[in-house]
């Protein structure tokens, strides 16, 4: 909840910021179908390039707009952290795997082929 972050903030930031929390819009929780045909044909995927494994974990970065592609166009996502194991796209320790972004074309590859 917001006051809960809010809580966290006032403990874990420096004593001089001074911040003010403040909430536009709000979106529903997502959940993701994990059982759709691309869902399961990107899990074969992975399990034959890695051969491994695959492990789902929960990510924040389902989008409200990723939402939008599969409620309103039937558009069935299918949202990967190949070269990011850590989820953290776009947080302040963003980074990438160098080692993983030839795993990254061959997935691509295999998942799109006909």
């Amino acid at each position: 909840t917001l006051s809960a972050f809010d809580q966290w903030l006032q403990t874990t930031l420096p004593t001089y910021i001074d911040y003010e929390l403040e909430i536009d819009a709000m979106y529903e929780p997502v959940k993701v179908d994990i059982n759709n045909f691309y869902i399961k044909k990107a899990e074969a995927v992975l399990q034959q390039v890695f051969d491994q494994p695959v492990f789902y974990k929960y990510a924040w970065w389902w989008v409200p707009m990723v939402d939008i592609l599969d409620r309103i166009l039937g558009i069935k996502p299918v949202l990967i952290p190949l070269v990011n194991e850590d989820c953290n796209a776009h947080g302040v320790n963003e980074n990438f795997d160098i080692d993983l972004i030839e795993k990254w074309f061959q997935f691509a590859y295999e998942f799109f082929k006909k």
